[in-house]
């Protein structure tokens, strides 16, 4: 049977991946790196990377310098860049922010991770089977996360259950704009070229899970473990599930 919906859109963060991989894993990764790879692309700036990774360095800088935070270093080319920009990245994990450059210089932290072995994403195990049935069902899967698209391409092509990226259609960041704005489900639903009714839109989040439904889209919340519990008024309002398996059986 097909499922009640045209197309899928899913966060990733306790919904198709651990929080405690991005909390426990990725972001603590990406904070011990930050200096030696900052240090490394401000020093090697001839390297066929060098243009996108000098963009990068002046987004940093620019976020730095943007930042009214009292505790976020402001800093210009020169000495010491490199670990004035790394001290403000590594309180920027901490605080969790969700900035554009951020999340960039973190995606080709982790890409050199996933690359030297050191890691391997997690999905739960019931992912692969649903992505693969739905993808037989001639249903398009989209993400929609906080993590930049290369970051989220990076963790589907390096599962334990192999390159899962074959089964997506598309990624959306927060460069479409924020999770918690109805705006940014509507200009993804545009993007994909279906009526919002036709998405089902998959999440942890009950901030989110708001935003989606105000754009019409239909609305499941996982309540994986580790999960931040929903509020009354959440649990009320939006259908729960635990895996994937139960959005289309």
């Amino acid at each position: 049977m097909r499922p009640q919906f045209d197309a899928l859109l899913t966060d990733i963060e306790g919904t198709t991946t651990s929080i405690d991989f991005v909390k426990n894993v990725l972001f603590p990764y990406a904070a011990n790196y930050a200096l030696e790879f900052l240090q490394r692309i401000i020093e090697h700036s001839t390297s066929e990377k060098s243009d996108r990774f000098r963009q990068l360095i002046v987004d940093l800088i620019n976020t730095s310098n943007e930042s009214a935070d009292p505790q976020i270093v402001k800093v210009s080319s020169g000495d010491d860049l490199g670990s004035k920009l790394a001290a403000n990245v590594q309180r920027w994990i901490q605080q969790d922010k969700k900035l554009i450059a951020l999340k960039k210089l973190q995606g080709f932290i982790w890409e050199d991770g996933y690359r030297n072995g050191s890691l391997k994403a997690h999905v739960y195990s019931d992912v692969p089977g649903a992505f693969q049935k739905l993808s037989e069902l001639n249903v398009p899967i989209y993400i929609f996360s906080s993590g930049s698209v290369h970051a989220q391409q990076l963790l589907f092509s390096h599962t334990p259950y192999g390159d899962l990226t074959r089964f997506i259609s598309g990624y959306f960041d927060t460069t479409t704009g924020p999770k918690f704005e109805s705006a940014s489900y509507l200009s993804i639903v545009e993007q994909i070229g279906l009526i919002a009714s036709k998405v089902m839109f998959l999440t942890d989040d009950e901030k989110e899970a708001m935003s989606a439904d105000e754009a019409g889209l239909q609305v499941r919340v996982f309540m994986r473990e580790g999960n931040t519990p929903l509020s009354e008024k959440a649990k009320n309002k939006f259908k729960t599930v635990n895996s994937f398996p139960e959005i289309y059986e």
